[in-house]
């Protein structure tokens, strides 16, 4: 347990980042199925990435952990599903913020499309359809109205 405080302290120290903030946010992905061991090292690339997307560490921990999940990826891969969060910021008319709220609404929408062909992954667990470029295009798209499509 204190490596995992000195390892908070140290990101702290780094980002800027509260350690309070920084500790709710390592128990958030933990949560949400961030292994343990590999953390606090994922919350310190989501605080980077939300001071990139003018947002609280704890929203994009929240946000990438519900893409990550709805497409079954792990988070190493948590980089590229930033990424593609910021480039829409950058070219949508919504934050990074807002995106990782409504993404579970986005995802949901996709899964629920009924022109979509859904397979069980391996685990025979059924996973968002599309990719996350198209899930990102949806949601800049919603700025323009304001609201995420329902079907």
């Amino acid at each position: 347990m204190q490596k995992v405080s000195d390892e908070i302290r140290a990101v702290s120290d780094e980002t800027g980042a509260g350690v309070a903030d920084l500790s709710e946010s390592v128990y958030q992905a933990i949560s949400a199925g961030v292994d343990a061991g590999h953390a606090v090292g994922f919350v310190k690339d989501m605080t980077i990435a939300a001071k990139a997307g003018f947002t609280d560490t704890t929203t994009a921990v929240n946000g990438v952990t519900t893409v990550l999940n709805a497409y079954g990826k792990s988070a190493e891969e948590a980089t590229a599903v930033t990424d593609q969060m910021l480039l829409a910021q950058n070219f949508g008319k919504t934050s990074f913020g807002e995106m990782a709220q409504s993404m579970g609404n986005v995802i949901l929408w996709f899964y629920c499309c009924p022109h979509e062909e859904r397979y069980p992954d391996q685990r025979g667990h059924y996973r968002a359809q599309g990719g996350l470029q198209q899930h990102s295009e949806a949601i800049c798209r919603s700025g323009e109205t304001g609201s995420v499509p329902w079907p």
